[in-house]
């Protein structure tokens, strides 16, 4: 346990020092609905359209979406496993595959919560805001394969969410907080 969790907090570290000290870019949305992307030194990355299917990407947000996948062949197994057999292997492998989920979870959360508090200042409003981070738009997602189509557009502060918000709104007609 001492060494998954000297794991967990040395990932977690790591990530958050390459959000620290990677290049700064920022995303300029325009009226033609396109986003452009650039570097710190403002020079032109990417662009990209803004047209095809929105939605919010985050581990916990597609472990909810995928119950299918994730959270239903678990219950049912373990429901099986329980009723035909009570092998102590089953059960150790059942709360290891629970914890591995609960560690992507909290990983997921922890990270939202570094990044919040360092663009926030604070973590006023941080569950309201937390799983609405990134947007992914026009990506298409297959069974297996997730082929990138689209950009990706991340925010840490509630002034760019209500910037997003009335941006979307007003071009797509769409509301970040009821419609993706």
């Amino acid at each position: 346990i001492y060494i998954l969790f000297l794991i967990f907090v040395g990932f977690l570290t790591i990530s958050y020092m390459i959000t620290i000290f990677s290049k700064k870019r920022h995303v300029l949305l325009s009226y033609d609905m396109k986003a452009i992307y650039y570097d710190n030194d403002l020079q032109i990355r990417k662009i990209y359209s803004l047209l095809g299917n929105k939605e919010f990407s985050s581990f916990l947000y597609i472990i909810l979406s995928a119950k299918f996948i994730t959270i239903y062949p678990i219950l049912i197994v373990s429901i099986g496993g329980f009723i035909f057999t009570f092998d102590s292997e089953f059960i150790i492998g059942l709360f290891i595959y629970a914890f591995a989920l609960f560690l992507a979870i909290m990983y997921d959360i922890l990270f939202r919560m570094l990044l919040y508090k360092k663009s926030n200042k604070n973590l006023i409003d941080f569950w309201k805001y937390s799983q609405k981070f990134v947007i992914d738009i026009g990506w298409i997602r297959g069974i297996r394969v997730v082929i990138q189509q689209g950009t990706t557009i991340a925010f840490f502060n509630q002034k760019d969410h209500d910037l997003l918000k009335e941006y979307f709104y007003t071009f797509f007609h769409i509301n970040l907080d009821t419609d993706i």
